[in-house]
Formats: C-alpha cells, structure tokens, sequence
C-alpha cells in the first residue's frame, strides 16, 4: 500500500482490535505456471498468491516486467479478498523487449489474510515468437505491509513463456493442405458454374453448322 497510509491502516486496525507486531520474515509472492507454452494467437493466464505468510497482510503491490514482442496484456483481476481499491495498474515500456506492468495494488480492510492466499489473475496474449521471462519486482508506490503498518519483503518469483517458432516441416505441410483445399474449392465452384457458354460449339459444333467447303468440293468432283 501506499508508505504514507502505514500509520492510517495500522490505527484502523488497531481501533478493530487486528494491531500485531511486525515480523523480521515474510512470506513469497509468486507466480504461476512456472513455464507455459504457446503459439501466437493463444491466450495465457498467470496468477500471482501470496505464499508462506506468518503475518496478517493488508496489501501490498508489484511491478511484473515481460517481453512485449513476445506477450501483449489483455487484462486481468484482483482476488476478492483485496476489497479496498484493488488495480491492475498500468503498461510503460522500458526498452524494445522489456515492458512492465507497474503498481498492481490490493488491499483489505475487512479480511485476517495470511499464509496462503491469491493476489491476482493477469492475461497475456501470444503475439510473436520467442521466449519471455514473467519477473515481479516491488512496486515503487506500493509497499507490502502487515496489521501494525510495518512494511513486509517477500521473495518475489517469476516465471517464462515460451511461443516456439513452427518448424520446416510443420510449415510445409500446412502450405500443402492450404493448395489442396483451394484445388477443392476450385473445382468445385467450377462444376457448380457448369462449362463455359458455347463450349459444345467450339468442340463438336452445332447440328445446323454448316460442311466445311472440302467436303463440297469432294461432292463435285464425284459427279
């Protein structure tokens, strides 16, 4: 949360009866699956929980940097335990590879949240070939804290995705089945049309079509 509301959150709990010393350790912030493959155009899904927690959390935040040649932010949610003015932040790019999702917040008034718990689901479109790690790193406005208002540091994981490029041979046999089924669709669009108009003409010629002139002259010559 944000470093100037630790004293707000730490006197409202304190007034409910929740105010509990801050402890040396803290739990981890993950994210999940570790590993995921795609092709573009797929939609991935990660989620990030809170691991391990002995204190009561009452929000926190994170940045997650990714590859965004690789993967595109389509949106998300924050776990409906974080009531208080959860937010899926916003995307800046740091560098032609790497964006970040920065200040992805949550927070609860209400709720005695510790050991294990979900944060959020966060979804990213395929959109190129190649590998991109997913890494949380601390959110530079929003602190992790506990029920006294001390700040938290957990272990902050990450994970990758990976959009191989289609091999040779895979590409030649999709250009393949591609030919054969416009060939289909060829012949069939043309039966359904029929021949072209006057094509018995020009092969066979019509029953009122007149003898060519050789065969006149064979007459005459036989008379």
């Amino acid at each position: 949360m944000p470093r100037h509301l630790h004293l707000v959150f730490a006197l409202a709990l304190a007034g409910a009866g929740l105010t509990a010393a801050g402890s040396a350790g803290a739990g981890s912030l993950l994210i999940s699956p570790a590993s995921s493959l795609a092709n573009v155009g797929d939609t991935l899904n990660f989620q990030v929980d809170g691991s391990g927690f002995a204190e009561v959390v009452v929000g926190g935040g994170f940045d997650l940097s990714f590859d965004p040649t690789v993967l595109q932010f389509t949106g998300g949610s924050i776990a409906g335990i974080w009531e208080f003015a959860p937010s899926l932040g916003s995307v800046s790019p740091v560098s032609s590879h790497v964006s970040a999702l920065r200040d992805v917040s949550f927070s609860s008034f209400v709720n005695n949240t510790t050991g294990n718990f979900a944060v959020a689901t966060l979804n990213f479109k395929a959109v190129g070939n190649g590998t991109s790690a997913l890494t949380l790193a601390p959110s530079g406005l929003f602190d992790f804290s506990d029920s006294g208002g001390n700040p938290l540091t957990p272990t902050l994981g990450s994970a990758t995705a990976t959009v191989p490029v289609p091999e040779a041979g895979t590409l030649a046999m999709t250009l393949a089945g591609m030919l054969l089924l416009l060939g289909v669709r060829h012949r069939q669009a043309w039966s359904a049309a029929g021949p072209p108009q006057g094509g018995r003409r020009a092969l066979g010629g019509s029953a009122g079509a007149q003898r060519p002139a050789w065969g006149l002259g064979q007459s005459a010559a036989k008379q």
